[in-house]
């Protein structure tokens, strides 16, 4: 029943198109030409000639206004009915024209849609390395922060044993807790802090003093072995002034060198 009641319509179409076909036909094709124009003289002759030459102007201009009128209805009527004949397929045109309208507005969209969650998965995943290696720096100088202190820490520990020693008059152990000192003074991790710009100074000071004491307690030990050796006037007393004068001479040249070393160690002040 479909393909009868298609079949019908198909048939139905083509004889409306064979009538409009000859309704236009009974029109002259003078009218249907591109460069139609009734300015031009063979063109007016064509369309609005009498078909008598004895008629009237009147009579003439009469028939030649009904001709016309006729054949502007001819024409009216026919594009009515193709009008009518192909207003399904306009409207069939106009809802596809519309839903395609409607679906690229909904792609549209979606793509806007899409834009939106890759620029928040990109921005996720930049945030995500960019804090990885915030955090990797931070964490590094955490660990150059906790050097740094514990530098500290060991050089106010020092000092400290320094006022202890040389208190207790232990000057060689006082020297050698100077050469350490200076040595951690001058290592990367405290080399430049401001706190610290006094130390070095402060630490040849000591070394000076610890010195001097060191040479004048061995030169006095010296003087007084020599005198008490001078009164016995035995061989093997003799000798001990020589001992002492060689142990006050290699305690300054130690002590020289230790003064020397902690200087050369120890930035300027």
């Amino acid at each position: 029943g479909v393909e009868e009641g298609g079949a019908c319509g198909e048939r139905r179409e083509d004889g409306d198109a064979g009538e409009i076909d000859r309704a236009l036909r009974r029109v002259p094709s003078i009218y249907f030409r591109e460069d139609f124009d009734l300015a031009r003289h063979e063109h007016f002759d064509a369309a609005c000639s009498p078909e008598t030459s004895s008629s009237s102007l009147a009579a003439t201009s009469m028939v030649a206004q009904e001709r016309l009128s006729h054949h502007l209805d001819v024409v009216e009527v026919a594009l009515v009915r193709e009008i009518g004949r192909r207003s399904d397929a306009f409207f069939a045109a106009s809802d596809e024209v519309r839903a395609l309208s409607a679906s690229a507005e909904d792609a549209w969209a979606s793509i806007v849609r899409l834009r939106r969650v890759v620029r928040g998965l990109r921005d996720a995943m930049l945030d995500g390395s960019t804090r990885v290696k915030r955090l990797h720096a931070k964490r590094e100088n955490l660990i150059k922060l906790t050097e740094t202190f514990e530098a500290l820490s060991s050089v106010a520990e020092m000092r400290e044993d320094l006022s202890v020693l040389v208190e207790s008059c232990d000057y060689a152990a006082a020297l050698d807790v100077v050469d350490e000192c200076a040595k951690l003074v001058s290592s990367p991790s405290l080399i430049g802090l401001r706190c610290l710009r006094a130390t070095p100074a402060r630490l040849r000071a000591i070394a000076t003093t610890c010195n001097d004491v060191m040479t004048s307690d061995l030169a006095l030990a010296a003087r007084e072995g020599l005198h008490g050796g001078g009164g016995s006037g035995s061989d093997s007393t003799g000798g001990v002034p020589e001992a002492a004068l060689a142990s006050v001479e290699a305690a300054s040249a130690a002590s020289e060198a230790k003064t020397a070393t902690a200087a050369a160690a120890a930035p300027p002040p």
